[in-house]
C-alpha cells in the first residue's frame, strides 16, 4: 500500500528544490499568498485529482485548525462520504496528514519566522501524528551555516521525525536566490 505521508513528503520537497527557485526567478512570487497559490496548485497538479480522490485527501489553505489556530496549508483525509453524520466539510476531516505555515518576508524580520516555529511547536503537541512543514522564504543574505531557524534543542526533540525546514534565501557565495529542505521528519530519502 501507498505511503500517503510519504507520497506528499515527496512532492512538497520536489516542489521547494526544483519548482520554486524557477517561479522565483521569472518573477511569478510577490510574497506569501502567491506562495502559497503555486504551492497549492503543484500539489494539486503532481498528486493528481485520481489519487486525492482516491485516498479522500484534500488541501485547504488557511484551515482553521483549532479556533484560534489556522494552518496556511493543510493536507486533510476526509471520512469516507458514506459514514459521514454531518455534510459540512469542516466536521468531516478524519486525520490532518500535513501542516504547512509559510513565511516570505524581505526585511529583517526575524521575529514572523520565530513565531511560525513557534506554531509548528503547538501543531506538534495537537495533532501527534501530522508532518509539520515550515517554508520560509527570506530575502536576505546566508549561507548553509547560517539559514535554519530551528535550534538544536528543538531538530532533537519536538521537531524530530516530524518536520521539514524548507528554505529560501540569497546566497552570501552566489549572490543568487537558493533554496534547500532540512529533513528532521526522516524522509531523507524523499527529499529531491
Amino acid at each position: 500500500m501507498e505511503n500517503i505521508q510519504f507520497k506528499i513528503d515527496r512532492v512538497l520537497k520536489d516542489f521547494w528544490i526544483n519548482v520554486l527557485p524557477k517561479e522565483y526567478n521569472n518573477d511569478n512570487l510577490l510574497k506569501e499568498d502567491s506562495l502559497k497559490c503555486l504551492m497549492y496548485y503543484h500539489l494539486r497538479t503532481h498528486l493528481s485529482d485520481a489519487w486525492l480522490n482516491r485516498h479522500r485527501i484534500r488541501i485547504y489553505p488557511e484551515f482553521i485548525l483549532t479556533p484560534g489556530k489556522r494552518a496556511d496549508i493543510a493536507i486533510v483525509q476526509l471520512i469516507p462520504a458514506a459514514q459521514r453524520a454531518d455534510k459540512h466539510l469542516s466536521n468531516c476531516v478524519e486525520k490532518v496528514s500535513a501542516i504547512i505555515e509559510l513565511k516570505y518576508k524581505s526585511a529583517d524580520v526575524a521575529d514572523d519566522f520565530y513565531a511560525d516555529v513557534k506554531k509548528l511547536h503547538d501543531y506538534s503537541k495537537l495533532f501527534p501524528d501530522s508532518q509539520l512543514y515550515a517554508g520560509f522564504i527570506h530575502e536576505e543574505r546566508y549561507n548553509d551555516a547560517n539559514c535554519s531557524w530551528f535550534d538544536g534543542r528543538q531538530t532533537s526533540k519536538w521537531a524530530k521525525g516530524r518536520v521539514a525546514e524548507m528554505l529560501g534565501y540569497w546566497d552570501e557565495a552566489t549572490d543568487s536566490f537558493t533554496t534547500k529542505v532540512i529533513a528532521y521528519n526522516e524522509n531523507k530519502e524523499a527529499a529531491i
